[in-house]
């Protein structure tokens, strides 16, 4: 069985990974360095089963 592994919900990586767009704007206003590694995270990172189901 798929068992994502999902930050947070208080922190900017969890707030990305959970895709409601409150992440974005957290994203732009945090330090670049900590919004671009959360961002290259979820992208390497994609914690949905089949992307093609789950449009978050």
């Amino acid at each position: 069985m798929f068992d994502p592994v999902i930050a947070p919900s208080g922190t900017l990586l969890g707030l990305l990974q959970r895709g409601r767009g409150d992440g974005t704007l957290h994203a732009l206003t945090a330090p670049r360095a900590e919004a671009l590694a959360a961002l290259n995270h979820c992208v390497l990172h994609d914690p949905r089963h089949d992307w093609q189901v789950e449009n978050r």
